[in-house]
């Protein structure tokens, strides 16, 4: 039953119709789901937007390796931040669309726009969701959004180094007969009660083998657990609030710190618990003396990309991206303002000094 409610709290979040019983994490949901959307739509050409996040872009180009499928990549608009893609920069042999939501650079997207695209040639829309912004954010399941993906791992579950998680993918009642993972049905038992079990296993690895759905049968269930017992005691009005905060503190620290000389928004997009910046200094300084007076300051962009092709059109060097959560109390932000502060006149008179 605690997996047919995390079920119930996903397809309820995301606005979809149903949803799997979990999956190992978002990154891999991702990947699993743009399989999902070639096979239903019987293409091998894949366009993945550059605010995914690096590292699940990387993991959808493995998965997409093995069978040779086409992988390519929508460009970010330079000064907004927004996904690039209409009907023009499609074609009919794409399959699947993959966005992220909010993308990487923090900028909420408009998922609207981008699903009409990829229907206009025939294309599934693909979303890959923080689920902590949808008590604030409309669901994309009612934007549009064909296949959504996330990792709840943000509800009752600590970081833990890494790990573990539990992922999600949730679909409309029509592409059910594709999705990957588990899946648990309610019913009832001959004297009338209700029951939960699993329910159309066909799709699976231990009886389809090579031809399931997906070589990927396990589930989460301990995290997906936690996840559903954070959200009930969250409910509605509690996760709205939380992303209330979070969104009035962000935009806070991202106003004052461009108050700052030399500071300013790397894009001007809409944001929401993150945001980018573009810093008069290179960001990996910043971020060690920062660290060095006990405050995490964010992420260099460069870090995030980690070698791979740069999120924007050209590497930016002092692009550093910032979080900021119901974690993070207001004496907590206004000790950000008064290092960096420090930091970026330090930072600077040893540029010109040089």
């Amino acid at each position: 039953q605690s997996i047919f409610e995390f079920q119930t709290c996903i397809c309820e979040l995301t606005g979809m119709e149903i949803a799997n019983a979990s999956l190992y994490d978002g990154p891999s949901a991702l990947a699993e789901a743009a399989l999902m959307a070639l096979r239903l739509t019987g293409r091998t050409r894949i366009l993945v937007s550059r605010g995914v996040h690096p590292q699940a872009l990387e993991i959808v180009r493995t998965y997409a390796s093995g069978p040779e499928l086409q992988l390519e990549c929508l460009p970010l608009h330079e000064d907004i931040g927004k996904t690039m893609a209409g009907v023009s920069s499609l074609d009919p042999a794409v399959g699947a669309v993959l966005v992220q939501q909010p993308n990487c650079l923090g900028v909420v997207e408009d998922l609207s726009h981008l699903a009409a695209a990829a229907h206009a040639v025939g294309a599934l829309l693909v979303v890959s969701v923080n689920p902590s912004t949808l008590g604030v954010l409309e669901a994309p399941g009612r934007l549009g959004a064909d296949l959504v993906v996330g990792d709840a791992g943000v509800f009752g579950n600590t970081p833990s180094f890494g790990g573990s998680s539990v992922g999600f993918l949730a679909c409309r009642q029509e592409h059910l007969r594709q999705l990957p993972g588990r899946l648990v049905g309610q019913t009832v038992d001959r004297d009338g009660r209700r029951c939960f079990t699993l329910t159309l296993q066909a799709r699976e690895q231990h009886i389809r083998r090579a031809r399931a759905t997906s070589n990927v049968c396990s589930n989460h269930s301990l995290n997906a657990l936690a996840a559903t017992i954070h959200l009930a005691l969250l409910g509605p009005e509690g996760l709205r609030e939380r992303g209330e905060i979070c969104l009035e503190r962000a935009h806070h620290l991202q106003i004052e710190l461009c108050r700052q000389p030399g500071v300013r928004p790397l894009v001007t997009g809409p944001f929401f618990y993150e945001f980018a910046l573009d810093l008069p200094v290179p960001a990996r300084d910043f971020c060690a003396e920062m660290r060095g007076r006990g405050i995490e300051p964010g992420i260099p962009l460069e870090t995030l990309e980690q070698g791979q092709d740069p999120v924007l059109e050209h590497p930016r060097p002092n692009a550093l991206v910032v979080a900021v959560t119901e974690l993070n109390p207001p004496e907590a932000l206004a000790a950000y303002l008064e290092y960096a502060h420090e930091v970026l006149l330090l930072l600077t008179e040893k540029r010109e000094c040089l």
